[in-house]
């Protein structure tokens, strides 16, 4: 099916363009007409809730838990994008939920590292030897 907003070819199949993201229309009587300019894609609750998930990865006691959980989301949401069952507006949210997750997830990994390492319990005698 092509785009008539941007004229890329996508799958018949696609519910949105993979270029501009903008939800296509596949009954065949149906007149395409350009949305309104005032009319804005927007992200879907997916991507918005990855990018949450994985900024929330940074807080006490969140970490993996929800870090590992963006970035499935997230990956998810972005090949979904890509296929063009999803809109495209929500790329850059579906991304950072992906990345802020990952770090997330790394920094609360190796805090516990060094958590564990640095307090192991000390005794006198090691002091004094």
């Amino acid at each position: 099916m092509i785009c008539l907003r941007c004229a890329a070819d996508n799958r018949p199949s696609a519910i949105y363009c993979a270029a501009c993201g903008l939800k296509l229309d596949t009954r065949p009587e149906y007149q395409y007409v350009e949305a309104p300019k005032d009319r804005v894609e927007t992200a879907s609750g997916r991507a918005i809730l990855s990018a949450s998930l994985g900024i929330s990865s940074f807080l006490p006691f969140c970490g993996p838990i929800t870090g590992i959980t963006a970035i499935l989301l997230s990956a998810w949401e972005l090949e979904k994008i890509k296929s063009g069952n999803s809109s495209g507006a929500g790329r850059l949210a579906a991304t950072l939920g992906l990345w802020t997750g990952f770090v997330g997830s790394v920094v609360w990994l190796l805090y516990w590292i060094w958590k564990l390492y640095y307090s192991t319990p000390v005794s006198e005698d090691m002091i004094l030897a």
